[in-house]
């Protein structure tokens, strides 16, 4: 990419930019004194080991490690996502601690808004094996461990101190107990089924944008926004007829564009799997 401006969205797209870790957390973490002490250590020796090693090969070039939206569309519309956890650094944390629960509660929300809404079949997580053991003791059998000739060890040289434990959906909704993964493991196909472009409108719009600046994050005209707009009341008009005329979903008679928008949007907030890519998007 060329021109790009100086800022956490254009930084984001340049590989080898560790810097953007802090800058992006600098702005949400509620403890930013501690989370200075803490970051050098990160940057200078990141963990965990296995996710470092598939960035390196993402910044790399190599374009397997991670699905485009391509291959999301397929696993949704198919048999479901195995979704491995990506964390830049993590320690065991001491929960007396009141920081450690500062952090989750900066990360929970963030974590369930990238991901709601997709047909994940299967979680994999990286983590201390001690913590890994603790999971297998809680109730989840899905550990794997690593030996240090093992081609997926955690650590450079082997023999990391490092696991990989996950849950399946079928574990996670059979189990009495909630969680993180749970809430992500629930899954309804969309109805739907919105173009990419259109999932894009809906997405920056969900963020706060109007349309004069989403016409311009995606590179078309506003007339072109507009012509997106239309074609998701359209189908939201042929797979829910009635909807914008109907009290109970908040419409009144003859609703018009910018009401639309709003009913539209309190909509799709509610149900992620609808921003989502579908294999299958665009059919009836």
């Amino acid at each position: 990419m060329t021109g790009q401006r100086d800022n956490l969205v254009g930084r984001l797209m340049r590989p080898g930019d560790g810097g953007i870790v802090a800058a992006a957390w600098a702005g949400v973490l509620p403890d930013r004194d501690r989370w200075a002490d803490w970051l050098p250590a990160f940057i200078a020796a990141p963990r965990p080991y296995l996710n470092a090693r598939l960035l390196r090969r993402h910044r790399d070039g190599d374009g397997t490690v991670f699905l485009k939206r391509e291959g999301q569309a397929i696993g949704n519309a198919t048999d479901g996502l195995t979704m491995f956890v990506m964390e830049y650094w993590q320690e065991t944390f001491d929960f007396t601690d009141p920081w450690a629960h500062q952090l989750l509660n900066t990360i929970v929300p963030i974590y369930h808004r990238c991901f709601r809404g997709n047909n994940i079949k299967r979680i994999l997580h990286e983590t201390e094996v001690a913590v890994g053991h603790i999971q297998v003791a809680g109730g989840n059998p899905h550990l794997f461990d690593t030996q240090p000739d093992d081609p997926f060890s955690m650590s450079p040289g082997g023999g990391g101190p490092s696991a990989v434990y996950g849950i399946t959906r079928d574990d996670a909704l059979s189990a009495p107990a909630t969680g993180i993964s749970k809430v992500l493991l629930y899954y309804t196909a969309p109805e739907l089924r919105l173009s990419l472009r259109q999932q894009d409108v809906a997405i920056l719009a969900l963020d706060g944008m109007t349309d004069a600046a989403i016409a311009e994050a995606l590179g078309i005209s506003r007339d072109g926004v507009r012509q997106h707009w239309r074609a998701i009341f359209d189908r939201i008009e042929t797979f829910m007829p009635g909807f914008f005329s109907d009290p109970g979903a908040g419409s009144a008679p003859d609703t018009r564009g910018g009401e639309k928008r709003r009913q539209t949007l309190r909509y799709l907030d509610a149900r992620p799997q609808e921003l989502r890519p579908f294999a299958y998007r665009g059919r009836a």
